[in-house]
């Protein structure tokens, strides 16, 4: 992972609601903080994509197990910085039939007309 990368952002294949726009501003902060560690947060609660400095591959090469990169997120604290949300459903992460069926219930009401766009706030 070292080399030329100042960064990795982790984007989960099973979020389907993730705002490129949400994406494109952990970027821009990434810019201005390049030893962050930069994720979404709706209402508290942090979630993915998650993009990690370089200066946190080697700890990242030395974990174990299905945890993914949870344990550097709670020793850096100090290295979080959250990027606010509109919309919880960005954080949707989709591991079984029920969050399929809750997925497919807000598309609906999204193709319905209820939502003024893709991604607002209301679910």
């Amino acid at each position: 992972m070292a080399g030329r990368a100042r960064g990795i952002l982790f984007l989960l294949g099973d979020q389907p609601f993730v705002n490129p726009c949400t994406i494109n501003r952990m970027l821009a902060c990434f810019d201005d903080h390049p030893d962050a560690i930069i994720l979404p947060m709706y209402r508290g609660s942090r979630g993915n994509p998650v993009l990690f400095s370089q200066r946190f591959f080697d700890e990242m090469l030395e974990l174990k197990g299905d945890q993914g990169a949870r344990s550097i997120i709670q020793r850096y604290p100090q290295h979080l910085i959250p990027i606010p949300i509109e919309n919880g459903m960005e954080l949707l992460d989709i591991d079984d039939q029920g969050d399929y069926y809750k997925a497919l219930n807000w598309m609906d009401k999204m193709v319905r007309g209820k939502h003024k766009s893709r991604f607002s706030s209301e679910v």
